[in-house]
Formats: structure tokens, sequence, C-alpha cells
């Protein structure tokens, strides 16, 4: 038989044994084609999370919690994953800013816990459904992308079509 693609990944901290003493995880590098959810929890020394729209081009649930150094840039790059739908952020202790994340166009939930430093959230997307922030005493600024611009050139086609059918309903009447 063939072996199924791993479409879920739990990650926690347990620290690989390598000679006398463990050596606990800090950079933590994924590829994954057919990943789908994805957990990242208690892993105290984490700094990195390599990870791009190549290689985990279907990751749709993720859940980072308790992560004492992952920093928001970081955390930015990960939620530029195109394919995101659902976000959990749990006691990240170095997070102050979130957003914008170029890819997160297609995000439905984002809920965000026990993240004390956190002041703001800039540019969610408007795909947005429901927003959670719980403990959030400093939070100061929370904002939506801005609406898709209308080209000039559309603009003017759209009012000149309009002025064309108010014409015609006019010239009917007569």
């Amino acid at each position: 038989g063939t072996m199924q693609p791993v479409t879920s990944l739990k990650v926690c901290e347990t620290p690989m044994l390598v000679g006398p003493r463990p050596v606990k995880v800090q950079h933590l590098h994924l590829a994954g084609t057919h990943l789908v959810s994805l957990e990242i929890s208690n892993c105290k020394q984490l700094v990195t999370v390599g990870a791009s729209a190549h290689t985990l081009p279907c990751l749709q649930n993720l859940l980072l919690a308790n992560l004492p150094r992952l920093v928001g840039a970081e955390l930015n790059d990960l939620l530029a994953l195109p394919s995101l739908r659902l976000v959990q952020l749990r006691v990240l202790q170095s997070l102050t800013r979130l957003g914008p994340a170029a890819g997160w166009t297609r995000l439905r939930f984002l809920e965000v816990a026990d993240c004390k430093a956190l002041e703001a959230i800039t540019q969610l997307p408007r795909s947005l459904e429901m927003l959670s922030v719980v403990d959030g005493r400093n939070l100061t600024e929370l904002s939506f992308e801005p609406a898709a611009a209308v080209v000039p050139e559309e603009a003017a086609a759209a009012a000149q079509g309009a002025q064309g059918a108010q014409g015609a309903q006019g010239a009917q009447g007569a």
C-alpha cells in the first residue's frame, strides 16, 4: 500500500537527547505540500519558524501557543500563507504587533488570547468573519485593510455609462 500524506502536525517541546544533555528546538523549518493543520506549542526556545506559500501551500489552520521567544516579524511571515482560514495565537509573550500580512486575504477567524504585550493588530483582511481578543490589556490599535481602491479609468467609465443610461431614458420619454 501507499502511504497517505500527512495533513496534520503537532509540534510540542520535546527535548532531543543528544549527548549528555537535551537540546531545545530553536529553529523549525516546515515543508509539507499536504499539511492542512499545524499546532506549535510550549517550545520555550523557539525563535524562528521557516515556512512559505511554496512550502505550505495548503495550510488552513494554525495554532501557536506558549512560544515566549517567537517575535511578531516571524509570525507575520507565517500569517502570509495564502490558504490560512483559522489562526489561534495564545500566550505569545514577545508579540507586540500583528499585521499587516500580505497573504492573509482568506483569513476567516482570528483568536488572540493572553498575548499581554500586544499593542496593535493592523490591516486585518476584509475576509475576517470573527475576531476574538482575550486579555488585550495593552491593545491600543486595531484596523482593517482599506477597501479596494477604484481605478480612476474604471470610475470614469462607470460614471459615463450611468450618464448614457439616463440620456437613453430621457430620449424614450420624449
